[in-house]
């Protein structure tokens, strides 16, 4: 999760490979875990997810998002998705609000500085038409996890 969050702030893009992982390494918990979730149902509640991501969030998240999104809800499974869908909203508004600020704040700091509104444009030029909610979605899973949430995982 660590390297999707370092990927999705520094390039605002989740390598597929991670995604892949992600989802690859499901069947192994599964079967390691003392605790055996309801895979079945997981499999549903990740494809619903997916569903809903593809025709409704795509508009507003990244298709990268959307795939990571579907992956973690594998481990969240039917017992765990509300939890997981409201930190992953609590955390991506936040994620948001403090990206925001820190975008007005830059661009404060440059006219005070007396650079001109080019550098300014160019400093936040790609910043201000993503935000990355990865970040969000990672940090939830991370969450879900270290708190026991997550059916069949334990740290």
């Amino acid at each position: 999760m660590f390297a999707v969050i370092i990927n999705d702030v520094s390039r605002y893009l989740i390598p597929n490979w991670l995604v892949l992982a992600i989802t690859l390494f499901y069947p192994v918990t599964v079967y390691i875990c003392p605790v055996r979730p309801n895979w079945g149902m997981a499999c549903v509640v990740s494809f619903a997810t997916f569903l809903v991501g593809l025709f409704v969030l795509v508009r507003f998240i990244g298709a990268g998002d959307v795939k990571l999104l579907t992956a973690t809800a594998l481990y969240a499974g039917s017992d765990g998705i509300v939890d997981f869908i409201v930190y992953v909203t609590l955390l991506g508004g936040l994620g948001t609000l403090v990206l925001l600020l820190l975008r007005i704040v830059v661009s404060y700091i440059f006219t005070k500085l007396g650079k001109p509104s080019k550098s300014i444009r160019a400093c936040s030029r790609s910043a201000k038409k993503y935000v990355p909610y990865g970040v969000a979605i990672a940090a939830a899973f991370l969450i879900m996890l270290w708190g026991g949430k997550l059916p069949g995982l334990v740290l």
